[in-house]
């Protein structure tokens, strides 16, 4: 029986370096904010210049089963507020008939208390 807890305790301490392995979360990151340089782009302009146009929230959604980024500020577009884009930061093509809702699913940033 000894023989058993050995073993197993054995194999415990060989297959485990004491981190666990996380797996990506959303497009392929564990944190947006900081990982897509795209992104990380968009808020540190919010948060340095705190002008009307990067007024708003970030949020992670799916569309057609994809992970995008909606970002509900105006970013100088001349008066849309939102704006959803690939993980790769491109605008993402909406298919006529399919455009996304903003679920605002997942919380990334907010420029607003």
């Amino acid at each position: 029986m000894r023989s058993a807890y050995l073993i197993v305790t054995i194999f415990i301490i060989y297959n485990c370096n004491g981190v666990e392995k996380q797996e990506p979360d959303f497009c392929g990151v564990k944190d947006p904010k900081n990982d897509l340089i795209w992104l990380k782009e968009i808020i540190d302009i919010a948060e340095t210049h705190q002008n009307f146009n990067y007024i708003g929230a970030i949020y992670a959604e799916e569309y057609m089963k994809n992970d995008v980024v909606y970002v509900e500020m105006a970013l100088g577009s001349g008066g849309l507020l939102g704006h959803w884009f690939n993980c790769d930061g491109t605008a993402l093509r909406m298919i006529q008939g399919n455009s996304p809702n903003a679920t605002k699913k997942t919380l990334i940033y907010k420029s607003y208390k």
